[in-house]
């Protein structure tokens, strides 16, 4: 699908073919997985990136949702629809308590963890999650100072 969306026909064409009418969807051994979660999750495992038991996936999918929240919050924060919207009243929310709140809850428990790594002293989509957050904060949000 060509970006930008100028010409929305592509997509609308799609957008029937998939099990949630959204992307992202991934083939995977001749099967549709849907939904960004359940494809990093699926990707995760593959990779050894999901722990490497249930206590380590468990701690793993703690971070994962705990930010997956507060980008949900944010993306309804500065968004209205898909135009950027930055005076609506919960972005100043997002950006001075939401953010912070929640990197400090993760270093926390990155702390506790032995401060290396955020699950079993070993990379992981924990990890992972948290860089691309972090990152979108310092490009996406101009949030660098936070970061």
């Amino acid at each position: 699908i060509a970006v930008p969306w100028e010409h929305p026909k592509p997509w609308n064409d799609l957008k029937t073919s998939t099990p949630y009418g959204q992307l992202p969807v991934m083939s995977w051994g001749g099967e549709e997985v849907a939904q960004c979660l359940g494809v990093v999750k699926l990707l995760a495992k593959e990779f050894g990136l999901a722990g490497r038991n249930n206590l380590e996936a468990a701690q793993v999918d703690e971070i994962v949702y705990a930010l997956q929240d507060v980008l949900d919050f944010g993306w309804d924060a500065m968004f209205d629809g898909w135009v950027l919207c930055l005076e609506k009243a919960d972005n100043k929310k997002y950006q001075e308590v939401s953010v912070p709140t929640v990197l400090g809850q993760i270093e926390k428990r990155l702390a506790s963890r032995g401060g290396q790594f955020l699950v079993g002293n070993k990379f992981s989509l924990a990890d992972l999650q948290t860089f691309f957050f972090c990152s979108e904060l310092c490009l996406t949000w101009c949030l660098a100072e936070t970061v």
